[in-house]
């Protein structure tokens, strides 16, 4: 009884995944950005736009994700680029792959360009927020092991199920059938 009620959470919370989640359900290491910041239009940051703009970097969506619909001008972005591993469209380990990078969402990919320390230091000045003390938060992208944590909980409890079963043969004298 326990086994079949852990089974049926497992089973209830993969198709709540699949039908929420953007993430290969595959094994897959994909890059990933994660938003810190919309970046406001003035002319102080009209270069770093531009720098945006003219950069060759290109970051791909998510392969189940809905990129965003054409504006003539997206607002620009700061962000961390990540690559994350992920199994059954759950993260199991992420890391930033290269750092913070300015963004553009276009429709058929993001503009990026990568922030070397010195101009992680400069947008901040330019901004009043401090994006060099900002870290990665990676802890945020271990979920995908509750899978396992589930399937050793149904592994448990199955086992106890089993050896219920199996006392209640033994006290009904009944013999034990393979």
């Amino acid at each position: 009884m326990y086994s079949r009620i852990v089974l049926g959470v497992i089973v209830l919370l993969l198709a709540v995944n699949f039908a929420l989640t953007d993430r290969s359900w595959k094994l897959a290491s994909a890059p990933r950005v994660s938003e810190v910041n919309v970046l406001p239009e003035t002319a102080a940051l009209a270069p770093v736009r531009a720098a945006t703009e003219a950069s060759d970097a290109r970051l791909p969506y998510p392969v189940r994700g809905t990129p965003p619909p054409a504006i003539a001008r997206p607002p620009l972005k700061v962000g961390f680029a990540y690559r994350e591993v992920s199994l059954f469209g759950m993260p199991l380990w992420a890391y930033p792959e290269p750092g913070l990078i300015t963004y553009l969402e276009r429709p058929a990919d993001m503009k990026a360009l990568v922030l070397s320390p010195e101009q992680v230091t400069a947008l901040g000045a330019l901004t009043g927020r401090d994006y060099a003390r900002h870290r990665f938060p990676w802890y945020l992208h271990l979920w995908g092991w509750l899978l396992l944590v589930g399937i050793i909980a149904w592994t448990r409890a199955r086992g106890i199920d089993i050896s219920r079963a199996e006392a209640r043969e033994l006290q009904a004298g009944e013999p034990r059938s393979a």
